[in-house]
């Protein structure tokens, strides 16, 4: 697998994690790999260094062939049922939280889960990815409507 980093890079690691073939949202960030994303009604535009949903539009997927990338990504608007944090101290795992619905735009009370080791190794396997000695972590993943897990962030 190619070489990876996280540092100062913004959301725009999800596109290369993405194409490395990391189980993460399907992102891209140039329009000419529009292709490799799976088809949508609706996909969502990030600025790279967005977060909670701000500056993000929603575009139609009659609109993709109009737009342009710059310092952005593209994601397929995902329909799913809750988002999912693991956190761990370097790269052991602590604890989970869900959260049901989502988080965004107003955040529902979490409740603690035991997320499967699928997905700890998963968690792990980005938090590696970091060059930091010391840290904690926390992995984001949407729970998708089928109870599959797939790393937002």
């Amino acid at each position: 697998m190619e070489n990876l980093t996280l540092k100062n890079m913004g959301k725009k690691y999800l596109a290369n994690l993405y194409k490395a073939g990391y189980n993460v949202v399907p992102t891209i960030d140039d329009i000419n790999d529009i292709n490799i994303l799976p088809s949508a009604e609706e996909y969502i535009k990030k600025p790279y260094v967005a977060y909670d949903g701000f500056d993000m539009q929603i575009i139609k997927r009659e609109e993709i062939e109009n737009i342009k990338l710059s310092d952005e990504i593209l994601q397929p608007k995902l329909n799913f049922k809750s988002e999912v944090q693991l956190y761990f101290v370097n790269d052991t795992f602590q604890y989970a939280l869900e959260y049901s619905p989502s988080k965004w735009p107003d955040y529902s009370t979490p409740y603690e889960i035991i997320p499967n080791q699928k997905y700890i190794e998963q968690a792990k396997s980005i938090i590696n990815l970091n060059s930091a000695s010391c840290s904690f972590n926390r992995i984001d993943f949407l729970k998708l409507n089928n109870d599959e897990m797939t790393s937002l962030e």
